[in-house]
Order: C-alpha cells, then structure tokens, then sequence
C-alpha cells in the first residue's frame, strides 16, 4: 500500500459552479506554498500568501457554503489575529484580509487569476507565469534517453534560477527564512452544540507562526471527533532552495522547490511555474541547459560530437552539397550534434502574464478571459506541423541545417530491417546512430579510453514522472464530519474532484515518490535519484546488472496508492512513464544489437489492475502485472530445493515434458562427475518427509501441474531460469 499524507485539503468548489460539489484533492500546504510562488509580486505579498488561508484546518462551517478560515481585523472575530500575525512576520497588516475581495483586494494578483479556477483539467491560472520546454520529436524509447537528460538539465537550471531570486527577494527585510513548515496536530475536542465563539476563538489561540533557525513554522490545531485520530500529527516542509528530492528528504516530508514549480510533464513537454518578481533571460537559461546537458552526455559516455568526414560518409548526396555552405554548428573543428538539436528540436519559452488567453462567455453571457492548458501543452505538436524533413527512426518532422541522410548508418548498425534503406534522419537520431559500440574515436584512444561504447546500446530502464493521472471517485471516503462543521458541508462524502494546476502538481509529487522508493530498494535512500530534479531512474547497460534488480522493484507499481486529505481518504492512480529493455539471459553481445528500435515507452497507472510489456534479451516481448510477481515468487519456491539456475531450467524444461519426478530430477543434477544413481538419492534426499511413494507422486503430479500453468500464463518466466549467455 503506497499512503501519501500532504495535509488537509485546502478548498471544496460548491454548486454554483454550475459543476456540483465537490474537493480539491491538493492540500492547503501545496495550495499556499504555491500561490506564494505564482502569485506573489514581492517579499511581503510572498510572505502573506504563505500563510493566507491559516485556519482553514478548523473546518469551520457555519453554513454548508460558508467557510470562516481566514485572519481578519474584525471586533470580537474569533479569527481577528491578521495584524498580530502580519507584525510577527514582517509584512504590512491587510494582505491577507483582503485576498477574497474582488475590488480593493491588497494583494496584486488573486488566486483565481493564478492556482484555482473551476474548469476543471482545462484552464490554467491566466496571470501566472511559464517557462516550457518542448521537445520537437515524436516519443521514441532510442530518444528517450537524450530527452530525459536535457529535461532534467532544464528542471534543475529553472529551480536554481527561481531560488536564487526567492532568497534575493526574503532578504530585503527580516525575518528571512528558506523553509516553511506546515504542523498540523490533530486532537479530539468537546464543543458546544452549536460551538461558540470563544471555543473556536480558543481554538484559533492555539495557531502559532514564528521564524526560528532559517524556517518559518506554522502550526496548526485540528479539531476532530474520532478517538483513533487523536495526536496524529502531519508536518509538510516547503524548500525554497535548490536541492534536488531525494528518498530521505522525501521521508522528513519535504516537498522540494522543483517539485512546486512544476506544472506539467510528459514526454513531449515540462511546465513549470515561476515567480511574479523573477527577471528571465531565456535565452541565458537556454545556454544553461545545453551546458549542463553536455556534461551530463558526457558522464554517461555519450558523443554528441562528429566530425565533419563521420557526417559526409552518412550521406548519399554528399557530392552534391556545398558543406562549406552549410550553417553548420561547430565546436572546434566537429559538428556539434547537440546545439543542432537545441536549434532544431529543442524550444524553451517564456509564457508571461496575461498571454495565450481567450475570451469566453459564462452562462450569464459575461466574458472573460482563460488559458487552456491543452493549447499550451499541445504546443510541440504544433510546432512540428508543416516540417518537411521525416525521420526514419522516429517519424519526426523536422528541418535542419544538416543535409539529407539516405541508409548509411554504420558497418555496426544491426536493425535496418526497422528503419529501412530510405529516408531521413533527424538531429535527435543522429546522436542515437553516431553512438555504436564501436565508435571510439581517434582522441579517446590517444587519451587511453578504450572499450566498447555501452551506454546507448543495450539495456536501458528509463522511469520518470508524469503527469497523467486518475482517481476512482467511489472511493472517496469522508474519514469524519469536522467538529466545527456545523452547516453540514461534509455531512456526506463529495465523491467528485475538480483539477487545477495544483492537482497536476500534486500528483507529479505522488509519482515522485513511487519512482523514489523503487530506487530506495536498489541503493542508498540517501543518494539522489540519477536525473534527480526530473524525479526519474536512468540506468543504462553499464549499470545492467542494477536494472535486473530494478526489474523486481516495478512490483511496487502494482500497489494501490491512497491519498490522505483530511477530511478525506480518496483511492487514486498516478502514473509513470516507463522505457525499459533488460538482459536475462544475453549478457555479454548484448550492448552490440539495437534493442531500443525494438520497443516504444509506456505510461503506466500506478494500480493493482495494471499490465505493461517489456523487451527482454533484445527479442522477446514480456507481459508483467501483479500476477507476474506473484507467479514468480511461487515459482521461486517450488525451486527452492534445487540450488543452481542450470538445474533449476534443467528440471522446469523436464516438468513442462511430463517427465516422472525422478527423471525430471535426475536431467536437473546430471554431471559427468554425478552419474544417475547419484541423482537419484539427490531427489530423495529432498523430500521433507517419510511419505510413501505414491504420496509423493501425487505431490509432484499438482507441482507439475501448478508450473504448466505459471508457464502456460508467462512463457517467459522461464527464461529467468536459464544459465546466462555469457
């Protein structure tokens, strides 16, 4: 079972909506942190965001649409402590009182112009402010690997960027702070029926806000009736700074600074959010990621250099081009593959206020404006219509200042049976041909670096994050009626949820922290993940054998995932996207054969119901789901007397024939060195007990039967016991 707890919930949307009632499922720490971080236009509007909505916790509802949860300055107000708390953090007092007005409203930006709206998985905030990237490429598993690395390139270089502009912005004035702690105690309480104002008033005194060792903690009390829930305590930490998530910081319950700001994220586009005060230079943070995905490549042993000779031998028309001619981009005297995929199939823009709006009517006939997300998430398909170059590998569409490619791949290029004699090929595939196994050039061998080249053939496991997601609304269970609820706003469940960019967030979190405790089970929680602020595993045949242990942690996307907020336990399945081709039995050729042509990334829901296929040793197609897992372990056990994998297939193949158990046993330990007799005794030393003979052929007979079917169910799974080629 995967639990996440993030705290309460931060807001229901009633039937005015015209949508019926219904939550959100993001919770008040990730809605205020990220309104803080869309909406905030300085230090003090950023400060008073963080802490604007502080008593939503008590539940306070007076009437089913009525909700008291914010300070204010009113006389005998139970919640009148806005100036107090505005003095103790810095800021001028009537900020957060006025957050919900529409006219004279302190605040620059409001919250409907920037995190919520009511459109439901449509509309994005149209004050807030973007940076995208968008990859101009059709999603292809032998490119997935180049995307992936600039991805997490352009996450960490917006993360550090927006960082560095909060910490400039909090140190203008004291109290400054790089965290925010969000403390939600929950404890059962005796009120007045109906509550009065200065039990609640009671309540609300025991709200603390102070700034103490570079954090500002908030504290809040929950009220509650249940008897099991009191002292259950939730704290949620907000990071303002650049370090990337990792496993531990996960389990202290940090929410990391990239995890905020990202919106959206698939294998076509990432999103992200970034502050109302942040000056951007897109072009400076373009160079940067190109920087820093260089270097990346260059870690993982990856070229992306060619020279000029490498480039005129791929092509057929190299008699009949000026190449001199040619706006090539090069560094030194190669062609640097890499800025001609940034020029050609990489863009990054800015998406400023008020842009990429529309005009709309409500019911009433009044217009305003919005942005729709599908427009700006759909903007790589856009940019690829009309390009007349298609590549062969990847049926891109592309132009390029690089000539046409007809067949030329490579002497070592082994699947021309997937790409044909004919065509194109674009940036991104050009970097996947010029890294054979064999393309160790001249200056890598002057510098000593010799050996095949692996880590663009071979085995890949490439799991990231995404965005995708679904939630079963019959399994929205309400926990308990708040105490203060007194107008019976939770008096039954609200099945239904509605999405904002926060819920896009937040399961983008949730995704995170399955990928993350898949790493956790293959090395130390500690370490970061490989491309740790995309949130994702990348392991490449150098690292062949962690994949085949990974291999046995995607079990964990077969639990069911439970979302905590209060006052609302809902069944929900985010998912991941997942390119994985693994070695079981063909280990040491198994770099030289082109395996990613051979299979195509998957989105898969993290639920007990799900089933993806996997390539496996370069050939063979295998169905995985949670019954693969459990078939697996049994037949684990079934073998667990046979020690040696050799024996374990030897004595699988036997069974699967119908041979008699001694037989069958004697194929499974028969050396030259141990002749059949000695066999024997080996399968009767085996038993675990004196039972008669024919007991023991009806044991065998239902073990037989049981292992045909596993086989029968995975043909595959065989396979797994098998000695490896070698």
């Amino acid at each position: 079972m995967n639990e996440f707890d993030f705290g309460p919930i931060s807001r229901t949307v009633d039937a005015s909506t015209g949508k019926g009632d219904a939550i959100n499922l993001a919770s008040l720490s990730v809605h205020e942190a990220l309104t803080a971080l869309l909406a905030g236009n300085n230090r003090d509007e950023f400060i008073a965001w963080l802490w604007h909505d502080l008593f939503k916790p008590l539940f306070w509802w007076p009437q089913k649409n009525k909700w008291f949860h914010y300070p204010n300055n009113k006389p005998n107000d139970p919640l009148s402590v806005e100036a107090h708390w505005s003095s103790v953090t810095g800021i001028p007092s009537g900020l957060v009182k006025t957050h919900h007005y529409r006219d004279n409203r302190a605040f620059t930006y409001g919250e409907s112009e920037t995190v919520n709206n009511e459109f439901d998985q449509v509309a994005i905030g149209k004050d807030a402010r973007f940076v995208q990237l968008s990859f101009l490429a059709e999603p292809a598993t032998h490119t997935a690997l180049l995307r992936a690395v600039i991805a997490d390139a352009f996450m960490e270089v917006v993360t550090r960027v927006v960082a560095d502009s909060i910490e400039k912005e909090l140190a203008t004035r004291s109290p400054t702070f790089k965290r925010v702690r969000y403390v939600f105690d929950f404890r059962r309480v005796a009120l007045s029926n109906p509550p009065e104002n200065l039990e609640i008033a009671s309540l609300a005194n025991q709200y603390t806000l102070h700034v103490t060792a570079g954090e500002l903690v908030v504290r809040h009390l929950m009220p509650l009736s249940r008897p099991d829930l009191d002292g259950h305590h939730v704290e949620v930490v907000i990071d303002f700074t650049a370090e990337p998530p990792t496993g531990e910081r996960f389990g202290e319950g940090i929410i990391s600074l990239v995890e905020l700001l990202t919106v959206y994220q698939d294998s076509r586009t990432i999103l992200m959010g970034i502050p109302q005060f942040l000056q951007v230079d897109i072009g400076q943070i373009e160079q940067q990621v190109k920087n820093a995905a260089e270097q990346r490549l260059r870690d993982l042993d990856i070229r992306t250099l060619a020279s000029i000779n490498e480039l005129k031998k791929q092509s057929t028309t190299q008699g009949r081009v000026d190449w001199a001619a040619l706006p090539l981009r090069q560094h030194g005297q190669d062609i640097d593959l890499l800025a001609h995929m940034f020029a050609e199939q990489v863009e990054i823009r800015l998406i400023d206020r008020g842009q990429l709006t529309q005009k709309v009517k409500d019911a009433k006939g009044k217009s305003f404006d919005i942005r729709l997300l599908n427009e700006i998430v759909s903007h790589p398909i856009a940019l690829l219509a009309g390009k007349p170059r298609h590549c062969r590998f990847c049926n891109t569409a592309f132009e390029s200042a690089l000539p046409p490619v007809e067949a030329k791949v490579g002497n070592y290029f082994t699947d021309i049976e997937y790409i044909g004699f004919g065509g194109d090929i674009c940036p991104m595939c050009r970097v996947y041909v010029l890294n054979s196994h064999k393309s160790r050039t001249a200056s890598e061998k002057v510098k000593g670096v010799t050996g095949d080249r692996k880590a663009y053939r071979g085995a890949l496991a490439l799991i990231t994050p995404s965005s995708h997601f679904t939630y079963v609304e019959g399994q929205c269970k309400l926990i308990e009626q708040p105490p203060l609820d007194v107008g019976g706003r939770f008096a039954n469940p609200l099945q239904r949820a509605t999405v904002t960019l926060q819920e896009y967030g937040l399961f983008n979190m949730i995704s995170r922290r399955v990928i993350a405790r898949m790493w956790a089970q293959i090395d130390d929680a500690i370490k970061p993940l490989p491309l740790p602020y995309m949130g994702a595993i990348l392991l490449t045949q150098n690292e062949a054998a962690q994949i085949r242990t990974l291999f046995d942690c995607l079990e964990t996307l077969f639990d069911q995932a439970e979302l905590v907020a209060y006052p609302f336990k809902v069944t929900v399945q985010p998912a991941v996207e997942l390119a994985f081709e693994m070695p079981v039995n063909d280990l040491k050729e198994h770099h030289t054969k082109h395996t990613y042509l051979k299979t195509s990334p998957t989105i898969v829901s993290v639920d007990p119901d799900s089933k993806f296929t996997l390539l496996v040793d370069n050939g063979l197609q295998l169905e995985v789901s949670r019954k693969f897992f459990e078939d697996r372990r049994r037949m684990n056990e079934l073998l667990e007397g046979i020690k040696g994998q050799k024996r374990q297939h030897n004595w699988l193949l036997a069974v699967l024939q119908g041979i008699d158990p001694v037989t069958a046993t004697a194929e499974a330990f028969y050396d030259y060195d141990a002749p059949l007799l000695q066999a024997e005794k080996v399968f009767w030393d085996m038993q675990l007990d004196a039972a008669s003979l024919a007991e023991q052929w009806q044991r065998y007979e239902k073990v037989r039967g049981e292992v045909s079917r596993i086989a029968a169910r995975y043909p595959m799974l065989i396979e797994f016991f098998a000695k490896p080629r070698r």
